[in-house]
């Protein structure tokens, strides 16, 4: 292949491998859950995950060290 059709393949391609990562979100809940385990988490809007009003669903993210369980 030539090196030019191969720097044009690559920046064709640029675009679409950047729009696949999303900003990480900013408006999230801090906590320390089980153990001291660190928790980060946020209400989900109704009608997301669960159609039932009575339902509150939540979404987050856990931080934990390589070596634990």
């Amino acid at each position: 292949m030539f090196p030019s059709l191969r720097v044009c393949l690559l920046l064709a391609a640029a675009p679409a491998a950047i729009s696949q990562f999303i900003a990480p979100p900013t408006d999230l809940t801090n906590a320390t859950g089980y153990m001291g385990i660190q928790v980060r988490y946020k209400a989900v809007p109704t009608g997301i995950c669960e159609l039932d009003l009575n339902v509150k669903s939540y979404s987050g993210y856990v931080d934990v060290a390589e070596n634990q369980q």
